[in-house]
């Protein structure tokens, strides 16, 4: 999965090692460590509206971090196929296709 900040600057990169590749695209290189915590393939990742929030998710779960600093804002969030911020970064959309989890789930994240 890849996300474009909306200042059109970076790109976030979901990868198989369960690690979110930041990228300079002024630059043309990695930016900063690579976000952590996920476990599994990260199947889908989103910025915030103003660009502040990154999310990103496994089947395993979901976590939200502060881009500019890379730090885990919030996580335990449950895993699926798909994910979204609402622009505010308020609530995390989380689309699953899984028997007994299939559908839209509104997680509030806290911030």
């Amino acid at each position: 999965s890849v996300a474009i900040s909306p200042d059109g600057r970076s790109l976030a990169i979901g990868r198989d090692s369960g690690s979110v590749l930041l990228w300079s695209l002024r630059a043309n290189k990695p930016h900063g460590q690579p976000l952590t915590g996920l476990g599994s393939d990260v199947l889908s990742v989103a910025f915030s509206a103003d660009g502040d929030l990154l999310a990103g998710g496994s089947l395993d779960t979901a976590i939200v971090w502060a881009f500019d600093k890379g730090r885990q804002l919030v996580s335990g969030i449950a895993g699926g196929f798909g994910f979204a911020l609402r622009p505010t970064g308020q609530t995390i959309v989380l689309f699953d296709r899984r028997p007994g989890r299939s559908g839209l789930t509104l997680w509030p994240t806290g911030l």
